[in-house]
């Protein structure tokens, strides 16, 4: 999935707009510019605050980097491995 979405992002250059490691403190939509107004900082950086202006926004905070597996009744007779997908290799 990693390498779809980098190629994606290449190809149809998406990553000079990307921002990453970056806090967002607060998201804002200003309807007199029809613009989104975020509060953002580096990461380990807060006191570097800076509000800036965006047409589109994607809030991505990778809640998949942690897997979350539900408890499933039966689970223990399951041969197979359980996996999540931040941990699924090809």
């Amino acid at each position: 999935m990693a390498k779809y979405l980098a190629s994606y992002a290449e190809h149809f250059q998406v990553m000079p707009h990307v921002r990453l490691s970056t806090n967002i403190h607060r998201a804002s939509w200003n309807e007199m510019k029809h613009k989104w107004e975020i509060e953002i900082s580096p990461v380990g950086n807060e006191d570097q605050k800076s509000v800036q202006e965006f047409d589109k926004v994607i809030h991505a905070l990778g809640p998949d980097q942690v897997p979350n597996i539900p408890k499933v009744a039966g689970i223990e007779k399951f041969k197979g491995d359980v996996q999540h997908s931040v941990t699924f290799k090809r």
